[in-house]
């Protein structure tokens, strides 16, 4: 089970003490498929296959903050 998450944010001085973060943060950035636990129940006939994946997929997210 692996993930790489990474964020990327920008400091800009406006005027004065006003400042304006720009902010993009990235979840499982190379979007890698993690395998979830097989099925247990021996009277399935699924039994020992992996039918679920564990973790989220890519998630991006974009923010702006604004000081004064």
């Amino acid at each position: 089970y692996w993930t790489v998450d990474v964020s990327v944010s920008r400091l800009l001085s406006i005027a004065g003490s006003q400042t304006l973060e720009l902010r993009i943060e990235t979840f499982n950035l190379f979007n890698n498929f993690n395998w979830g636990n097989p099925v247990t129940n021996f009277n399935a006939g699924t039994f020992g296959r992996i039918l679920t994946q564990s973790g989220d997929p890519r998630i991006m997210q974009f923010g702006v903050k604004y000081g004064f």
